[in-house]
């Protein structure tokens, strides 16, 4: 967009330009608060996910794109942050203290018992332990050749003392089945101490389940932007002072219908037997969205 001086009998307006744009929105309005005094010391390319972590997450009602955030100065010096949409004359602005309070509020209904969160990582235990059978099969692959190896070498004893070949054709032929040998075992023990990240999910990210909102408001932004990222499946909505709409991923819908599940059944072994055999099949559909926050 771009400001259209009077010209003759009509009067300046902005307009959208026909032309791609050289700067984002973001950059737009605030080089125009700087031009105006509202702002100085603008840095574009610092991180502000702890200050905005909801950037990207919040959608227009109206104009159906992403909100952006950023900080005006108001007349007494004092900064004041927003959410908003950037398309012109938008009226969509949100005070980011009230953005934030309303996704903790929707976090504190998504802390599940321990009950549920342990029945949870069985099905992940499961679930995973099926994707880790590339590292097993390796791991067998290699235990079969190190049988082979140290089967050749016992048939070399066999020849040098039948005779049938020369110390040195069995020195050379010894050399190279040992040499296999250690690469062999080399490699089976890379492969059995190899850290399963699947384990590492389950022992770190999910019991934090338990208590979500605590966890979340002790993260830094990039990690509330990754939590956000595997709870809710669609960009949300702030109306009325709140977040008027929510659609969450598959593992938390995973995780409701564990947790209603178990509060209606008397007879828990069979609940988690049913759950384990019904939830299974969706829970690996979704279980991938989970794993980014291994690093957490």
């Amino acid at each position: 967009m771009y400001n259209v001086k009077p010209w003759k009998n009509e009067p300046s307006q902005i307009v959208m330009g026909l032309h791609p744009p050289i700067i984002t929105e973001e950059i737009f309005h605030l080089a125009n608060d700087v031009l105006e005094g509202r702002k100085r010391n603008m840095k574009f390319h610092d991180d502000k996910s702890d200050l905005y972590p909801l950037k990207g997450f919040l959608r227009c009602p109206v104009h159906n794109t992403s909100l952006t955030a950023y900080a005006c100065q108001s007349h007494n010096k004092k900064l004041h942050h927003y959410y908003f949409c950037g398309k012109n004359r938008c009226k969509q602005r949100h005070r980011i203290k009230d953005v934030h309070d309303s996704i903790e509020e929707i976090l504190s209904t998504i802390s599940f018992s321990a009950q549920t969160v342990n029945l949870y990582k069985k099905l992940l235990e499961r679930i995973f332990e099926k994707e880790d059978l590339n590292r097993r099969d390796e791991i067998h692959r290699v235990k079969k050749d190190i049988e082979k190896a140290e089967a050749r070498r016992s048939n070399l004893q066999d020849l040098i003392l039948d005779g049938t070949i020369s110390p040195q054709d069995y020195q050379d032929m010894k050399g190279k089945v040992d040499k296999d040998l250690v690469l062999f075992k080399s490699k089976l023990s890379g492969l059995m101490d190899q850290p399963s990240p699947y384990k590492t999910y389950i022992s770190k990210t999910v019991p934090m389940l338990e208590n979500l909102t605590g966890y979340y408001q002790q993260a830094a932004g990039q990690t509330k932007r990754k939590i956000l990222g595997c709870i809710f499946s669609e960009k949300l909505v702030f109306e009325k002072g709140r977040v008027a709409t929510t659609h969450f991923t598959e593992p938390i819908q995973v995780l409701f219908k564990i947790s209603k599940v178990l509060q209606g059944s008397k007879n828990k072994k069979e609940v988690e037997n049913n759950l384990l055999s019904t939830l299974a099949p969706l829970t690996a559909k979704s279980c991938n969205l989970w794993k980014e926050l291994i690093n957490v």
